[in-house]
């Protein structure tokens, strides 16, 4: 029930009877109840009214709320994906910055190998550089020694031409002493078989003894003279087969130098297994 109305009932009950009897003082209580009512209805319209007000100022308050809590989420929803945006490209912006520190640690590692194989070729080379020092150093002492062997050989050549040519001479030689030999022998052979014949060949006994004085070489019969010319011979062809062999050790040692590796090279093969 409307308050108004509730008030407009007990509005009756402001009218006083003084002509009534009211010999209990029941009057003055009603009247007293009366104003009580009265005072309450009007608290009551008083209440009405502010709540009516409240109403109003609540309706108008909270009438555009959904509308702004629908404004309030669609902000919100914006900056929700705002942020997600952003924490999307936070991410990415992250797993570029991981990538590209990944990509700096390579290049960095890439730039120590080629570093520590640019100190390694250095070295190399200053190796390869010393090596080829020494090997030119090898190779003049190679050339040189190869000088001296090869005027050995032609030394030794020449000594061998030398001594064949001394040997052939000798040879000459002991086959003329040979052929006096036989013939001296022949001749004092016949004179001891005729010791009386004194001219048949324009000699006599005293030519024929000069003969016998004649084969002898300062003091040295013919045959002590072949022996020491044949001693001779074997000294000369020891003296040449000693040529021969040195000859022959010094191209061998020539043939060696020059087949022997070089030391670089030696190195080279060892580094390459």
């Amino acid at each position: 029930m409307d308050p108004q109305q509730a008030c407009e009932r007990l509005a009756p009950l402001n009218v006083s009877h003084p002509q009534q009897f009211d010999p209990n003082g029941l009057g003055l209580y009603i009247e007293r109840t009366n104003g009580m009512f009265a005072d309450l209805s009007t608290l009551v319209r008083s209440i009405t009214e502010r709540v009516a007000s409240l109403h109003q100022q609540t309706a108008t308050a909270f009438n555009p709320l959904p509308e702004h809590i629908a404004q309030k989420n669609d902000q919100l929803d914006q900056l929700y994906q705002a942020y997600y945006g952003e924490y999307r490209r936070s991410q990415e912006l992250r797993c570029g910055n991981q990538q590209l520190q990944d990509h700096i640690e390579s290049m960095r590692n890439s730039l120590l190998r080629e570093q520590e194989h640019d100190q390694y070729t250095r070295t190399e080379l200053a190796l390869l550089r010393h090596t080829l020092e020494e090997e030119q150093g090898n190779k003049a002492a190679l050339e040189e020694r190869n000088t001296e062997l090869c005027d050995i050989v032609t030394r030794h050549e020449s000594t061998n031409k030398e001594l064949q040519r001394l040997v052939e001479v000798m040879e000459e030689h002991k086959t003329a002493l040979e052929r006096d030999n036989q013939a001296l022998n022949a001749t004092t052979k016949q004179h001891h078989k005729e010791p009386e014949r004194t001219d048949t060949e324009g000699m006599d006994v005293t030519s024929c003894q000069e003969v016998d004085e004649g084969i002898n070489f300062g003091g040295m019969s013919l045959e002590d003279r072949v022996k020491v010319l044949e001693a001779e011979k074997g000294a000369l062809e020891k003296n040449l087969q000693e040529a021969n062999d040195a000859t022959a050790a010094c191209k061998m040692e020539l043939e060696e130098v020059r087949s022997r590796p070089s030391r670089g090279r030696r190195q080279r093969k060892k580094r390459e297994t």
